[in-house]
C-alpha cells in the first residue's frame, strides 16, 4: 500500500506543476500597452516558449529583446516572474501589475502573434522617426 502511495505521488508530481504550465502557455504571444505610441518604449511583447518567458520591445527606435528565457511560476489565475521586480500577469484580464518598478500602474495586454507584434513595432518605429525629424 505504501509503495502504491509513493508511485501515485511521484506520478502526480510529474504530471502537474511546471510541466503542465509549460504545455499550457507555450506558443502564446501577448502585445502590451499597444496604444502608448506617444512613447514607443512602453510598448512590449511577451513570448511564452519552452516553459520560459521572453520580452521584446523598442529602444531607441530599434526592436530589442529586453530579457529572454526567464522562468515563470503559474498559479491558478496568474503568471508570476521576476526581472528586477516581481511581475504578475492576471490570466483572465491580461493585465500586468508590477510589485515595484511601475508602482501601482498596470499594463494592459492582448493575445497576439509574433508577426502582429513585429508589425506593431514597425508601425510605431516609423511613426516615431517621422515625428523626430526637424
Amino acid at each position: 500500500m505504501r509503495k502504491l502511495l509513493v508511485i501515485f505521488t511521484l506520478l502526480f508530481l510529474t504530471c502537474t506543476g511546471t510541466v503542465q504550465a509549460t504545455n499550457e502557455l507555450d506558443g502564446n504571444f501577448l502585445l502590451c500597452d499597444k496604444d502608448r505610441e506617444d512613447n514607443p518604449e512602453w510598448i512590449f511583447g511577451l513570448i511564452f516558449d519552452n516553459g520560459t518567458l521572453t520580452e521584446v520591445g523598442i529602444k531607441n527606435y530599434t526592436k530589442v529583446v529586453k530579457f529572454a528565457d526567464k522562468e515563470y511560476t503559474l498559479t491558478g489565475d496568474a503568471v508570476i516572474w521576476h526581472f528586477g521586480n516581481t511581475y504578475i500577469l492576471y490570466r483572465e484580464t491580461l493585465e500586468i501589475r508590477g510589485l515595484g518598478g511601475f508602482g501601482s500602474s498596470s499594463k494592459q495586454c492582448e493575445i497576439s502573434s509574433f508577426k502582429e507584434i513585429m508589425k506593431k513595432f514597425d508601425e510605431v518605429i516609423v511613426a516615431g522617426k517621422k515625428r523626430r525629424k526637424i
